[in-house]
């Protein structure tokens, strides 16, 4: 059903919670950029995917089971995390709308902050998915930053600047 789904199906399955939209989400993205559609992040964007990233990841106190469905390979749910994050990115980066798109990752991206830089991992279920996750994490921070400044004190209140300021020294 959603695999063969339009974007705007699929980000609407991620919506109501159907597991099985994000992996679709993830085999067209893939499929689109083996085919060079450089229109399909528009695409994805108008449907609303920086939203329904952002729903995923704000679950990140939950296990990764639950929140994109048990029946995938331990592997593929290692990489789901840094997928979305790196999906964010290219929203805020390629969007027809750029300003919207990092606007709306600020406001929603507190919960997320906190996932990584706690100890706590539960979503990322291994030190290796967490650390695949942090460039694409760092990269969408600076992205934010960049567009938006004055996110940087809602982001020092979940810990962020200290925590980049230890994993750089």
């Amino acid at each position: 059903q959603l695999a063969n789904g339009t974007p705007a199906e699929i980000i609407r399955g991620i919506h109501d919670g159907q597991p099985a939209a994000i992996l679709a989400l993830m085999q067209h993205w893939v499929e689109a950029s083996q085919r060079g559609e450089d229109d399909f992040v528009e695409r994805l964007d108008r449907a609303g995917m920086t939203g329904a990233m952002l729903k995923i990841l704000q679950r990140c106190d939950e296990s990764l089971a639950l929140v994109f469905g048990s029946e995938h390979p331990n592997y593929a749910l290692t990489l789901m995390p840094c997928s979305c994050l790196n999906m964010m990115l290219e929203g805020a980066t390629k969007s027809h709308n750029k300003e919207e798109a990092c606007r709306q990752i600020a406001s929603g991206i507190s919960p997320v902050i906190k996932c990584m830089v706690q100890d706590r991992r539960v979503f990322f279920q291994s030190t290796e998915a967490w650390f695949r996750s942090m460039n694409a994490f760092i990269v969408l921070i600076r992205t934010i930053l960049r567009e938006h400044p004055e996110t940087v004190l809602a982001m020092e209140q979940d810990g962020l600047l200290a925590f980049l300021g230890q994993a750089i020294c």
